[in-house]
């Protein structure tokens, strides 16, 4: 077996390196399953504009008014088709004291269409930016945030176990060898 390996790893030395390819115009791969990741970026359209920013910065805007993202599911599929027909609420109490004009912002920026989106200019001269938002506290807010990435990490670290634990397993199916 360690022969084999030796004389595939020699044969794979002499071979020449891949042709460089010239960078693509857009970015086509999906970053890492998230919340945040825009539609068109999930229907492989790729970054071309701003557009997949804007929606980024929406949902961040929904999760620091409330606490917790628009879009959450624990299964990829669902939390996918949640984002491509952007299905999200303003669920109550935590929205109650969030102003109509913050809601109007992030319903501009989770806008299916990204030439309907909103822009970051666009964004500057809106109201609520420019200094319409409420001064009141959103205690609420933090509570939830809190909640929120503890969560985060309860399960990253569960997940970080069980990859140990299967690590481990498939070493000692390896120590073990064939029988």
């Amino acid at each position: 077996r360690r022969a084999a390996v030796r004389r595939a790893a020699r044969r794979a030395a002499r071979r020449p390196p891949p042709p460089r390819r010239a960078p693509p115009h857009r970015l086509t791969t999906s970053p890492p399953p998230r919340s945040y990741v825009a539609p068109e970026i999930l229907k492989n359209q790729g970054y071309d504009s701003g557009a997949v920013d804007m929606w980024s910065a929406g949902v961040i805007l929904y999760i620091l008014l409330c606490g917790f993202p628009p879009f959450y599911e624990e299964e990829l599929p669902a939390l996918f088709d949640q984002i491509l027909h952007a299905r999200y609420d303003f669920p109550s109490p935590w929205w109650d004291s969030i102003s109509k004009e913050a809601k109007s912002l992030v319903q501009a920026l989770l806008t299916l269409d990204p030439k309907k989106r909103m822009t970051a200019d666009e964004v500057l001269k809106q109201p609520w930016v420019t200094g319409a938002a409420s001064d009141a506290p959103l205690d609420s807010v933090q509570k939830s945030l809190r909640k929120y990435n503890a969560t985060r990490k309860l399960k990253k670290a569960a997940l970080g176990i069980m990859a140990q634990q299967r690590m481990t397993k498939a070493l000692e199916g390896l120590a073990l060898g064939p029988k």
